[in-house]
């Protein structure tokens, strides 16, 4: 399917790699094909929630920004447009979560910093 006369294939003589992607990539592309269904949207039909069981991998995973963009390359690889319109506000919402994350963490470290008193400094007549 991947080694023939068209666009991705034409150039080269081996067949695309696909190691690029893992099981969370595919079983997302595949569960979108034939439901429909994107992660952070709605909740899984009771079928996908199998079949991702079945295979090891967790539905929480599926909401992270580095799984979600890796399942947009392969959308666009796959020219489904369908799952590539899906997925973009998927990871727009991931990529929030992550910077506020980010932000929160580093608020955390300021208003610790801040919460350390200062040595006292010694004065001139001390010395």
């Amino acid at each position: 399917m991947f080694c023939g006369n068209w666009a991705e294939s034409a150039a080269a003589k081996e067949p695309i790699s696909m190691t690029e992607w893992g099981l969370p990539e595919f079983l997302l592309a595949l569960a979108h094909l034939y439901t429909g269904w994107v992660p952070t949207v709605m909740e899984p039909p009771v079928e996908i929630a199998g079949i991702f069981t079945k295979f090891g991998t967790d539905i929480e995973e599926l909401k992270h920004f580095d799984v979600l963009t890796k399942c947009l390359n392969l959308a666009q690889m796959l020219e489904c447009a369908d799952l590539m319109k899906a997925l973009r506000p998927c990871i727009v919402r991931a990529l929030d979560e992550r910077i506020d994350s980010a932000i929160r963490s580093f608020e955390a470290q300021t208003l610790e910093s801040e919460a350390e008193p200062e040595p006292p400094i010694a004065s001139v007549e001390e010395a």
